[in-house]
């Protein structure tokens, strides 16, 4: 499946409008997946973890993401991110699947966090 849709070339949207009318979708219809997929794509893009990992993501407990490291986390396929706390101005290590709902270690009990140097 993947390699048919890597073989496909991308459309423009008057052109995937002429694809789909040449298929029997009407306009309206067209427009409604259309717009459908313009949300979900904006939805995956909040949600994904390119997101959360992005530089200057800051989850909920006020842990901000201020650099990507080369090492290893501990957490098998991991790389190890140096996150800010906004609350205390700590800086530590964590995964990249921990940053989401992280807790500082110095000021809201959170786990150690992991060596950022080579």
């Amino acid at each position: 499946m993947r390699r048919f849709f890597e073989s496909e070339p991308l459309l423009t949207e008057k052109e995937l409008r002429t694809k789909l009318g040449e298929i029997g979708i009407d306009e309206e219809a067209a427009t409604a997946q259309i717009e459908r997929a313009r949300k979900l794509t904006a939805l995956n893009s909040q949600a994904s973890w390119d997101h959360i990992t992005t530089i200057g993501f800051r989850n909920r407990e006020g842990q901000e993401v201020i650099r990507k490291t080369e090492r290893e986390g501990s957490a098998p396929g991991q790389r190890v991110f140096v996150l800010h706390c906004t609350v205390c101005d700590h800086e530590y290590g964590a995964d990249g699947c921990d940053i989401y709902d992280r807790l500082c270690p110095k000021c809201q009990d959170g786990p150690p966090g992991l060596s950022t140097m080579p």
